[in-house]
């Protein structure tokens, strides 16, 4: 899904970038996320997918005025829920969205290298690639190996070569 303008400027400060956050059962992370966002970012949707812990608690508490809370009433899934954040951000006047998990995964400093396709205008969708990190060794093997494997049979079949198919840092 493709947010970008073609006239948008390479300053982030001239973006309306939103983050959307789907978040599940997220209370113990949800607020290290949150307060990790860039001051420079327009717009935090989170997406609590029916959450049974205390983590609309504690988004609420951070009082930040970029936050906007949605509440699913049924647990929908992370597609779902990203989904929803995106039409959100669509109807809210976003140039870009961004998505991050709610569990503080997301490397804010590689936020920048995310963006740089899409602000240059070379890319309408980027994705995360885990494996350019310098910190994949610190990924579990049976995770790294699953979601290589998953990158393989992916790019085969869409005939594209698609590096991190499993990676949720997408802007």
């Amino acid at each position: 899904m493709a947010l970008s303008t073609p006239s948008r400027s390479t300053n982030p400060v001239a973006e309306k970038l939103a983050f959307v956050v789907p978040a599940y059962n997220e209370e113990v992370l949800i607020a290290d996320t949150l307060r990790a966002v860039p001051p420079w970012v327009s717009q935090i949707i989170v997406v609590d997918d029916a959450s049974t812990d205390s983590t609309i608690e504690k988004c609420l508490a951070l009082n930040d005025p970029r936050l906007e809370l949605i509440e699913q009433k049924e647990n929908q899934g992370v597609g779902a829920a990203i989904n929803r954040g995106y039409v959100q951000a669509i109807r809210s006047g976003a140039t870009t969205a961004v998505v991050i998990a709610g569990d503080n995964q997301m490397d804010m400093a590689d936020l920048d290298s995310l963006l740089a396709p899409i602000r240059n205008q070379a890319a309408d969708y980027v994705k995360g690639n885990r494996f350019a990190h310098p910190d994949v060794g610190k990924m579990p093997r049976l995770r790294r190996w699953g979601s290589r494997f998953l990158s393989i049979w992916t790019s085969l079949g869409s005939r594209k070569i698609l590096r991190d198919t499993q990676c949720g840092y997408t802007a």
